[in-house]
Formats: C-alpha cells, sequence, structure tokens
C-alpha cells in the first residue's frame, strides 16, 4: 500500500521521503519502520535512538495532530539534537521533518513522517493542513491493512492447526510481541514451565531465547534448530517453530507445542532399518532408558548396549537420543 500510494502522496505533500512507523507500546516500546522507496539508513537505527526524539516526545502528547519540527523547536536546537547529529553521520542526511502519531487499534498506534533532505526549507502551515485532512484515511488504511495481516495469520494458523489436531499453538511477533494461542495451549505451558522466568513477550524464557536465536539464522540454518524437547519421567513435550509471513514482509512464528508419552511405539519405518538386538535397544531408548537400565533389561553389558546405540544412531542418521524421539513421533503422527 505504501509502495503504491509514495510518489502521490509526495506531490500531494511536498516532501523527499515518507515512513510509516508501527509502535507497539510496551517494556521496550516497538517501532517497526516501513520505507517505501530507497532505504533510509537513519530509520532502520531508529529503535536504538527513539529516547532521543524531540518529535516522538511531541506527538505523544497530541494524538492526531500534525507537527512540524519547527513548531517544537528553534533551529539552533534542531541542529544540536541528537537525530539530527547522527543524521549527518549517515545517508540521506534529513533536514525537516513533520509527522502524527494516530491510534489505530487497541494496544498500536502508527506515526507518519515526512522528510526533507538537505534543503533548510522547513514544512509550511498548509503543508501540515494538507496532512490533517489525510489523518483519517490514514487510520482507515492502516488499520485494514493490519486486520488483513490477522487473518493472514490466522489462515496459515489453522492450516497448521488441521496437520496436528492434537497440537497447541502460540503466535508470536519477535521480539515480544503475541499475537495469540490456542485454548489449551496456557495450561501446557504452565505445565511445563511453571515457576520458570518468562520472557516479556509471555513465552518461557528457554523459547524465546530459540526463538530469537531462529530469527537470527539462515533458512538452512533453522532446518536444524526449528524444534525443542524436554521429556520427564513419562512424557516428552515436543516444540516446533515455524515462520508465518504476514503481507507487510514482517514475519510471524508459530510455536506448536505437542505432548506425548515416553512410551514411543518403533515406526515400520525404522524398524525395518534395525537388526532385531538394535530394535530393542531403540525401544528402550524410546522409553527414555539410559544405557545401564537397557542393559539391564536385556541382560547385557554396558559396553554391549553402548555399541549398538551407536550402530542404531548411525545406521538411522539420528544426532542422538532426542533426534530418535523426534524421528519416530514424526513417523508416527507427522508433525
Amino acid at each position: 500500500m505504501l509502495e503504491r500510494t509514495r510518489d502521490a502522496l509526495l506531490q500531494l505533500i511536498p516532501a523527499d521521503y515518507m515512513g510509516l512507523c508501527i509502535l507497539t507500546p510496551g517494556q521496550p516500546v516497538e517501532f517497526e519502520w516501513l520505507v517505501p522507496g530507497p532505504r533510509v539508513a537513519l530509520l532502520e537505527q531508529y529503535g536504538e535512538h527513539a529516547e532521543h526524539d524531540f518529535m516522538h516526545k511531541a506527538l505523544v502528547h497530541q494524538l492526531k495532530v500534525v507537527r512540524r519540527d519547527s513548531e517544537i523547536l528553534t533551529r539552533k536546537e534542531l541542529e544540536r539534537s541528537h537525530l539530527y547529529q547522527l543524521s549527518r553521520e549517515l545517508e540521506p542526511r534529513l533536514e525537516h521533518v513533520m509527522a502524527v502519531l494516530l491510534p489505530v487499534s487497541p494496544g498500536v498506534f502508527a506515526a507518519v513522517a515526512f522528510y526533507r533532505i538537505l534543503r533548510r526549507r522547513p514544512f509550511t502551515k498548509k503543508d501540515s493542513t494538507v496532512f490533517q485532512a489525510l489523518t483519517g484515511h490514514l487510520v482507515s488504511a492502516v488499520g485494514t491493512c493490519l486486520e488483513m495481516a490477522t487473518k493472514e495469520t490466522g489462515y496459515q494458523l489453522m492450516a497448521e492447526l488441521n496437520k496436528r489436531q492434537d497440537a497447541e499453538v502460540i503466535v508470536v511477533r519477535p521480539p515480544s510481541r503475541e499475537r495469540m494461542r490456542s485454548p489449551g495451549a496456557t495450561a501446557l505451558v504452565e505445565k511445563w514451565f511453571g515457576g520458570s522466568r518468562l520472557h516479556r513477550s509471555g513465552l518461557p524464557q528457554v523459547l524465546a531465547e530459540r526463538l530469537d536465536a531462529l530469527v537470527r539464522m539462515s533458512a538452512t540454518e533453522r532446518l536444524e534448530a526449528d524444534r525443542w524437547v524436554d521429556w520427564r519421567d513419562d512424557e516428552h513435550l515436543l516444540v516446533r517453530f515455524i515462520e508465518l509471513r504476514e503481507p507487510d514482509g514482517a514475519s510471524a512464528w508459530a510455536l506448536r507445542l505437542h505432548e506425548f508419552s515416553h512410551s514411543i511405539p518403533i515406526p515400520d519405518e525404522i524398524a525395518r532399518e534395525l537388526s532385531p538386538r538394535q530394535l530393542e535397544v531403540a525401544r528402550g531408548i524410546l522409553r527414555n532408558w539410559r544405557n545401564k537400565q537397557i542393559a539391564s533389561d536385556l541382560k547385557r553389558t554396558p559396553g554391549t548396549v553402548k555399541a549398538h546405540v551407536r550402530d542404531l544412531f548411525r545406521e538411522l542418521k539420528c544426532d542422538g537420543r532426542l533426534d530418535l524421539m523426534y524421528q519416530a513421533a514424526r513417523f508416527l503422527k507427522p508433525v
């Protein structure tokens, strides 16, 4: 939407650049800048310097009111400001700004800004009047886009849930905004992570750390790290991390939580790859037994069991016990 309207808006309001920032209040506030046209380095780094933005402070106190930099600071004060000085080091250099902060939906705000570069020609009262007349249309357009994005995420989520009807799902937009969760997800989190330290997103810290790592990985690296498994005496919890692309190009992530018993039967696809003795050892592993327990049950030495474990992992191309459990669960009920 921004790409399609950029040229018309920049003609209507004489400016060189424009940008839309989606703000989600919290600790800390999240700033997501969408800039049509050439990149603006200053806005890409905005989150690190937002506390020094004199425009943001003024807009927060006057929602829905268009403000010009010349109304807030003198020229000398503008040139001494942190963001102006930072802009001198980057390209393009931003000289003047006019912006408005609009409430779009509960807990979501949109800041729309127009910029002039290199020219010391402040925005005029006429410019702000035209801009003010557009604010109602901007609220409607941004709200519609966000609603469509939410619905698209929901459609993708339903498709994933349809694959696993016994799974629970939490959808998060990194780094800390939870979008939705299925009815049983909270109970499952409390059962497995009760008392654990929580991230500001509401996820258990260990899952939030895995998600943060995945966001920074390449698509190839994610293939080896998109699942997390925990186990107790009689149960396992498998968490799959699924990227959901949204219409604005950003990513939400679905965490699909699947709880299953430790007593996992060996699927035919695995059984036919193993010798009878390896099969017995694999059954012990899928009961979450250690080598010593397996050796006692089979009346073999721990050294012999260790050799069987090594051989069956090589035969099945498994990285270890958790990977074998995952492979067995995947064949029984694809996850």
